[in-house]
């Protein structure tokens, strides 16, 4: 009888043990994720004659990719961008030419035909 209620004690023991608590754990996991963003170029778009002239200025932010259209619709011409030195080739007339950079120079920049020596529009970066 002694075996059985010594028995009975370990056996209540273990049960005890092993019930469930009303205590839960909870467990927070952060995950941090990175998102790229493109970043879409300046577009700036000039026509000789039409929207262009040394008045234009087109404010720039220091680092920003441009890109700048420029088209001539009576002649064939060529354009130049004095202080980072970007030269388009000859284009024909109603051609569009296109310069592409990164505004990696601060200051105040004439963009120019080669043709007339005429400014077309002044950009400023900053």
């Amino acid at each position: 009888m002694k075996k059985v209620l010594g028995a009975c004690a370990v056996l209540m023991m273990i049960v005890s043990g092993c019930a469930s608590s009303d205590s839960t754990t909870s467990t927070t996991t952060t995950v941090a994720t990175t998102t790229t963003v493109a970043v879409e170029p300046l577009e700036i778009d000039v026509t000789v004659g039409e929207n262009s002239g040394n008045d234009r200025i087109e404010v720039v932010a220091l680092g920003d990719e441009v890109r700048i259209t420029l088209v001539n619709p009576t002649q064939e011409d060529e354009y130049h961008l004095h202080g980072y030195d970007i030269v388009s080739k000859k284009m024909a007339p109603g051609a569009p030419a296109t310069l592409s950079f990164t505004a990696n120079v601060a200051g105040t920049f004439e963009l120019e035909s080669h043709v007339s020596n005429e400014v077309l529009v002044v950009l400023e970066i900053s």
